[in-house]
């Protein structure tokens, strides 16, 4: 689902806390609805440290770009994770030795 969508960054107007915002186009053929509505209802279930927390999610959302047209997208507010990306890190540097490995796995 990552590679089909964007991530914005949100912050909660009462609270003030900031999240991650996924952003996926209903109109995309590329993607599976259903599978992205079950892959949410999942990941509302689940509570660990070692996991980013889902917020919530919405599969009946708009995002209106600034010229007024409309589209429907499903938005999912995630736990922000902040630092960057892991492909970036292995992309950029190689791949991790076996210490930093067992260190992000745990």
């Amino acid at each position: 689902m990552g590679g089909y969508s964007k991530v914005k960054l949100g912050v909660h107007l009462e609270h003030g806390t900031r999240s991650a915002i996924k952003i996926i186009k209903k109109s995309n053929p590329m993607i599976d609805l259903n599978q992205i509505v079950i892959e949410a209802e999942t990941m509302s279930k689940l509570s660990h440290p070692n996991i980013l927390n889902m917020y919530e999610y919405s599969k009946d959302d708009f995002v209106e770009k600034d010229n007024g047209i409309k589209y429907p997208v499903v938005s999912i507010a995630l736990e922000l994770a902040e630092g960057g990306e892991v492909f970036d890190y292995i992309s950029l540097g190689g791949a991790f030795n076996e210490r930093t490995c067992r260190f992000y796995f745990r």
